[in-house]
C-alpha cells in the first residue's frame, strides 16, 4: 500500500488508517457484497448499484467538517439569490422557469428554504471539501446503504475488526422522518396527530415500500410521543384540498412527499401549490427546490465571496467549501486572480475545468475538460454558449484517492461524499465510488460507480 494513500485515510480517522491495514493483512475476508437471500426489504433485494465491502469511518472532527458543509451551504445559496435578484422576481422566473408569483413569494422571504431536505455531493481534495452540487427534496437517493449495515459487520473476518472498535452508522431515513415529523408539528393547524402521505412511483409502490418505512416513522412517532399514519399511494386520487386542511380519505395531512418524477402520468394537484404556500401541509418537493438545486445557484453564490452582505465567517465558507465557477456566457471573468474572456478561457485551458447543465440528474449533461478531445471541448463550450445561461463551469476538482475492494482484493478510487442534510441539522453521508477504468470523469451511481456505508468512530 502506498504511504500517500494511507494518510489520506487517515485525515478521515485513526480507525479508517488501521482498517486501511487490517484489510490488506486479510484480504481474503474481502469479498462483493451481495444482496441475494439477503434478510432487506424487497425494494433493496434488487438493487441496481454494486456496494464496496470497504466500509469508511469518520472521526467527529470529519464529521464537524461534513455538518457545516451541508448546514450552511444551502443556507448561503438562498441568501445570494435574495441578493442577486432582489426586487427582481420577473428575471428570477425566466432564469429557474418558474411562474412569476412564485418568485415574488421566494423573494418576499416567506418561504424559508433553509428547512428543506437536501444532499450535498462533495468531492474531498488536496484543498479540502468542495461542493460539486446540491441535492433537495425527497427524491434524493443513497438512504438505502442504512438496511445493509449489518451486511457489512457480518462479512466473514471482518466482526472482530467491528467488535474492536465503537462506531455507529447514522440512520439517514430515520433522521429524515424525524425531520417530517418536527416540520408537521410546526404547522398552524397541527392537531395533534401526524399523518403523511408518499405517493411514490409504481417501482416504489409495488415493492412494499409503505412496510419498510413504516418501522422509521414509527421511531420518530415515539421519540415525540406522538400518533399518526404513513401512507403510500401511486397518485393523489384520494387526496382532498379544503379551506383550511388537505385531507386523505378523511385523515387530514401534515406532510406530502412526491417522490413520482420519473413518472410523467402522476400530475401534482395545482391545490397542493395553495396548500403548501398556506402552511397547511408541508411538501419537501415543493417548486423551489429546483431553484436551490439548480446547480447555477452555486455558482451565484460563489460570486458574492467577498461582498460585505456576507459576514467574514460566511465568506470564510463560501471560500473554504466552493469550487470556483460561474454561469457560462460570453464575457469577462476573474480566474486565479486575472481577467479573462470566459470562452477564450475554457478553450485554451479544458483540463482545468467542467461543464455541466444547471438542471440535469444522474451525471448527465456533466463534462470533465481533461477526458474530452479538443475539438469535442470546443463543440460542448460552443452549445453550452448557445443555450442561454442554461450551463455553468466549475474548476476540475481531483478526488483524493482511497482504498477499497476490487479485483485484486484492493484497489484505488475516486469518491464523491453524499452528504444528507434535514433543515439544520446533519443527517448522515454515504459515498459513491469510481476506479480507474472510469472514461468520463463523472462519479454517479448510474453511471457504473460503486456505493459504500460510512461508519462514525471516536478517532
Amino acid at each position: 500500500m502506498k504511504p500517500e494513500i494511507i494518510k489520506n485515510h487517515a485525515q478521515l480517522s485513526a480507525v479508517a488508517e488501521e482498517f486501511a491495514y487490517f484489510a490488506q493483512e486479510n484480504k481474503q475476508f474481502l469479498e462483493p457484497i451481495s444482496l441475494t437471500n439477503a434478510d432487506i426489504p424487497k425494494m433493496l433485494q434488487h438493487y441496481e448499484y454494486p456496494l464496496n465491502s470497504w466500509p469508511c469511518f469518520i472521526n467527529e472532527e470529519t464529521k464537524q467538517i461534513l455538518d457545516e458543509c451541508v448546514t450552511e451551504v444551502p443556507k448561503l445559496i438562498y441568501k445570494a439569490l435574495k441578493l442577486e435578484f432582489n426586487q427582481q422576481p420577473k428575471r428570477l422566473a425566466e432564469f429557474f422557469n418558474i411562474p412569476e408569483i412564485l418568485a415574488s413569494l421566494f423573494l418576499d422571504g416567506k418561504i424559508d428554504m433553509v428547512e428543506s431536505a437536501q444532499r450535498i455531493d462533495a468531492i474531498w481534495t488536496e484543498s479540502g471539501l468542495k461542493v460539486m452540487e446540491v441535492n433537495v427534496g425527497s427524491t434524493i437517493g443513497g438512504w438505502q446503504i442504512q438496511w445493509v449495515e449489518q451486511l457489512y459487520r457480518n462479512q466473514e473476518g471482518l466482526s472482530s475488526f467491528f467488535n474492536k472498535y465503537e462506531c455507529f452508522s447514522r440512520n439517514i431515513p430515520h433522521l429524515y422522518f424525524d425531520f417530517l415529523v418536527k416540520k408537521v408539528q410546526s404547522l398552524a393547524n397541527f392537531s395533534g396527530e401526524v399523518d403523511i402521505l408518499l405517493v411514490t412511483d409504481r417501482v416504489f409502490y409495488e415493492n412494499e415500500l409503505e412496510d419498510t418505512l413504516k418501522v422509521f416513522f414509527d421511531s420518530a412517532l415515539e421519540k415525540y410521543g406522538l400518533r399518526g399514519n404513513l401512507y403510500v399511494e401511486n397518485s393523489y386520487q384520494d387526496v382532498t384540498f379544503q379551506l383550511n386542511s388537505v385531507y386523505f380519505k378523511g385523515k387530514k395531512l401534515g406532510a406530502i412527499t412526491s417522490t413520482h418524477y420519473l413518472d410523467e402520468n402522476i400530475k401534482v394537484p395545482q391545490e397542493l401549490y395553495r396548500a403548501y404556500l398556506a402552511n397547511q401541509v408541508f411538501w419537501p418537493d415543493n417548486p423551489y427546490c429546483m431553484i436551490i438545486g439548480d446547480k447555477r445557484s452555486l455558482s451565484i453564490l460563489y460570486q458574492y465571496i467577498e461582498h460585505s452582505n456576507f459576514t467574514p465567517d460566511e465568506q470564510r465558507c463560501i471560500e473554504k467549501y466552493l469550487p470556483w465557477t460561474t454561469v457560462i456566457s460570453d464575457k469577462q471573468v476573474e480566474y486565479k486572480g486575472r481577467q479573462y474572456n470566459l470562452i477564450e478561457l475554457l478553450v485554451n485551458n479544458k483540463d482545468e475545468f467542467v461543464i455541466k447543465i444547471g438542471q440535469g440528474l444522474k451525471g448527465d449533461d456533466v463534462y470533465v475538460g481533461k477526458f474530452q478531445t479538443n475539438q469535442a471541448w470546443q463543440k460542448i463550450v460552443q452549445n453550452a454558449i448557445a443555450d442561454n445561461s442554461s450551463w455553468l463551469v466549475q474548476s476540475f476538482c481531483e478526488s483524493l484517492k482511497y482504498y477499497g475492494y476490487g479485483d485484486k482484493a484492493f484497489s484505488l478510487y475516486d469518491v464523491v461524499w453524499g452528504i444528507f442534510g434535514y433543515g439544520r441539522d446533519y443527517g448522515g453521508c454515504w459515498l459513491r465510488l469510481m476506479g480507474e477504468e472510469c472514461e468520463d470523469g463523472v462519479i454517479n451511481s448510474a453511471r457504473g460507480a460503486q456505493e459504500t456505508i460510512v461508519f462514525e468512530v471516536e478517532s
